[in-house]
């Protein structure tokens, strides 16, 4: 059975915080959590919530309200609906994610290295890939060049359609994105 998950606005999750009444868990990367991230918040990334993971989240939430976020919310969603179907109830997430909270002028902890966000990193690979090949195909006027950006645009296609992208998987194994 699925529970129903609410949102928080930053104004009332910092409310809760304060109080001590709600845990916070955040399901980007360990690279990006490392660099910004809310006060008293525990990371767990999205890629990590398995059967197991979510067991132990269920076993030691003790009905205490667990808030998700992410940087925008999107990889928020995603937690919160595993959690929701292995049965997790009281599940919130923090409209607008990190983003949202440092917008509102929200208190943050990390080292504070601004890293460039994966999926911004994925489209500035691909789109220096398809230029390069494109450039090479006109100075060298072989066409053979043309299957690289060939290649990245039905990777990008692939990714649009199944959610899965090989090279946020390769550059998430960058020593930047730890």
């Amino acid at each position: 059975m699925s529970h129903p998950i609410s949102i928080f606005s930053p104004r009332g999750l910092a409310q809760r915080i304060d109080e001590g009444v709600v845990r916070v868990i955040d399901v980007r990367s360990s690279g990006e959590f490392h660099k910004e991230h809310i006060p008293d918040s525990e990371n767990i990334p999205l890629k990590s919530l398995d059967g197991g993971t979510l067991a132990q989240l269920k076993a030691s939430k003790n009905g205490c309200p667990v808030c998700i976020t992410c940087q925008s919310g999107v990889r928020a969603e995603k937690a919160a609906k595993k959690m929701a179907d292995e049965g997790m109830g009281n599940i919130y997430l923090l409209a607008g994610g990190l983003d949202n909270w440092t917008h509102e002028g929200k208190p943050t902890e990390g080292a504070g290295r601004k890293a460039i966000p994966l999926d911004r990193q994925v489209r500035i690979t691909i789109g220096i890939l398809i230029i390069a090949g494109c450039c090479a195909c006109y100075f060298t006027e072989d066409i053979r060049w043309l299957a690289a950006p060939a290649f990245f645009g039905a990777g990008l296609i692939f990714s649009g359609l199944t959610g899965f992208c090989g090279l946020a998987r390769i550059l998430s194994f960058l020593p930047w994105n730890r």
